[in-house]
């Protein structure tokens, strides 16, 4: 380690050690080393310790690594009011009573509501063992992540109702070849089923398209590139954003090739699930049979987020709209050789320059 990540280090274990609670939020750009960070105080210590992150992504890249709405149950949508579907006694709780370390990567791209909404459950779960009220139930967490890097998403959100969203770093250190194509079958939930909705049809239903939800319908070949869409098993590599190749197609299930985590060139088949977007605009809730995948020849910049690529072509026909979008697209190469960027203007003529959208009141209070 280096001075700095050791000094990190012992503080950190100090107080898991003594068992004394404390929140530490450790904040450092790309290739600073927190998974090294991470990876140390996981097998420093002969005590339970809990590490996820914000992103399926950069899950897998941690040691047993899980994303926080799948470790914490936490709500989707997350409210204001929201607490963890943990129930007193279940196996889950009682993991929790007896974690000694919790670390949480990428924390500046999770909402504030799910910090919170933990910070109630831990409570709950703890009252009793510990003073009541206490923050995050006397546990030792570390946070860890880049203001530089993607906020927090609020669909239709501006800028003032993104930043009120991040989460408060100042705050938490207060406290220490072949062709198939692929139909799906959509179905409306029954509350749709009146006569209100009488005139919906199926061909409506399978116009609808939205962010996260697979198209109706999906044409795919062998040596596809392809992106999962959903966590199917976080342990063989399978989660949201996961890029593979297609190597086989049956009728009822798509084989492919991983080639991102730690489990690239692994075989695996994809099933057929019905889906359901988390927050939709229609009066009726959506649920559509279909592979969990799209095309994925390119990906965009949100998605890129938590991975590392030796080779990363930008293309940006129009410029970057959101906090730390273009910090996060040329930071995903390992270095400058492997990075080449195509700019256009509002005439579609190649440019030398682009914006650069930062919000700098995040950074106040850093």
């Amino acid at each position: 380690m280096t001075g700095e990540q050791k000094q990190i280090f012992e503080k950190i274990s100090k107080v898991v050690l003594n068992k004394q609670g404390g929140i530490f939020f450790l904040y450092g750009y790309g290739g600073t080393g927190k998974t090294f960070i991470w990876r140390t105080l996981s097998a420093a210590f002969r005590k339970i310790v809990l590490i996820v992150a914000s992103s399926g992504i950069t899950s897998l890249l941690l040691p047993e690594g899980r994303t926080t709405h799948s470790k914490f149950k936490i709500p989707v949508p997350t409210l204001d009011n929201s607490i963890c579907n943990i129930e007193q006694g279940s196996e889950a709780s009682e993991l929790l009573k007896k974690v000694e370390l919790i670390i949480w990567d990428e924390a500046p791209m999770a909402h504030k509501y799910c910090f919170e909404a933990l910070d109630r459950t831990l409570n709950d779960i703890m009252s009793g063992m510990t003073k009541e009220n206490t923050v995050f139930g006397g546990k030792v967490i570390v946070f860890g992540g880049d203001f530089r890097q993607i906020l927090p998403v609020i669909p239709g959100g501006s800028r003032s109702d993104i930043v009120n969203s991040t989460i408060n770093a100042s705050y938490l250190c207060l406290y220490v070849g072949e062709e198939k194509e692929y139909l799906s079958s959509d179905s409306v939930d029954e509350s749709a089923s009146s006569d209100a909705y009488s005139n919906i049809t199926s061909k409506f239903l399978n116009s609808l398209s939205m962010f996260g939800l697979p198209n109706h319908k999906i044409k795919l070949k062998i040596e596809v590139p392809i992106m999962l869409l959903r966590n199917l098993d976080q342990a063989t590599g399978l989660c949201n954003e996961s890029r593979l190749i297609v190597t086989r197609l049956a009728n009822h299930v798509i084989g492919a090739k991983l080639i991102t985590g730690n489990k690239d060139g692994q075989e695996i088949y994809i099933p057929r699930m019905s889906m359901s977007p988390s927050q939709f605009p229609w009066p009726f809730k959506l649920i559509r049979k279909q592979f969990p995948i799209m095309l994925s020849y390119a990906m965009t910049i949100n998605k890129s987020q938590g991975q590392s690529l030796g080779f990363v072509g930008l293309y940006l026909p129009t410029s970057v709209f959101s906090h730390g979008q273009l910090y996060v697209a040329v930071s995903r190469v390992q270095s400058k050789y492997g990075l080449k960027i195509l700019i256009h203007d509002n005439d579609n003529k190649r440019c030398s320059k682009t914006t650069n959208v930062v919000y700098k009141e995040i950074f106040q209070n850093v």
